[in-house]
């Protein structure tokens, strides 16, 4: 009897350290949002449109906005005027909240379409040329690799991007709670002879 409370005593306080530790990182990443929200001022110009034979940088992009505006400026800066188009690239997971209803399906998509548009206006107020992807459905690194397999066969001359956290005195355990969708498709796509690069984004 003292063995299964000392056990289901573990389970809890073992599923409430992750899920304080969940929370923490959504903040962050919450805070991230805010702080590198792009708000324009003026009406966009016209868009330009994407030459398929230029260098093209692909950014996978997730639920964080800041993450994916982290991940494009480290780019621009650590390469710049090298990459004429950038594509976005993002996948809405289809879970079990999703399956409540249409509306609730809708409110996925429009979610993702906002969050690659905004990134889009972004790039048309710099003079960038810039196109997304889209896909939805129940397995996020199977979506991610065909639609950069569909974006590889666009864009020939191109290299993926992706951010990966790092966290303030991170261990063995807090690295296998994040970070497993990037390595995982950068695994799949040097295995089929294209380029990724996985970018750290520090959380403090």
């Amino acid at each position: 009897g003292w063995a299964t409370i000392l056990g289901t005593t573990a389970v809890i306080v073992f599923c409430m350290l992750v899920r304080r530790h969940y929370a923490y990182v959504g903040r962050q990443l919450r805070a991230a949002d805010r702080r590198l929200d792009f708000k324009p001022k003026e009406a966009p110009p016209e868009p330009m449109k994407p030459d398929p034979s230029k260098p093209t940088a692909v950014f996978l992009i997730g639920s964080s906005y800041g993450s994916g505006m982290h991940t494009l400026l480290n780019v621009a800066r650590t390469f710049p005027n090298h990459f004429r188009n950038f594509v976005f690239v993002s996948v809405g997971e289809v879970d079990s909240s999703s399956f409540g209803g249409s509306a609730a399906l809708d409110e996925l998509k429009a979610g993702v379409c906002e969050r690659l548009a905004s990134f889009e206006m972004f790039c048309r107020h710099r003079g960038i040329a810039a196109v997304s992807y889209s896909r939805f459905g129940t397995d996020v690194v199977d979506e991610l690799t065909t639609l950069c397999r569909q974006v590889a066969h666009d864009f020939p001359n191109c290299v993926f991007f992706a951010p990966r956290l790092v966290l303030a005195n991170e261990n063995w355990f807090i690295r296998q709670l994040h970070n497993h969708t990037a390595l995982e498709i950068q695994r799949r796509l040097h295995g089929e002879g294209l380029q990724m690069m996985v970018l750290p984004m520090h959380i403090n």
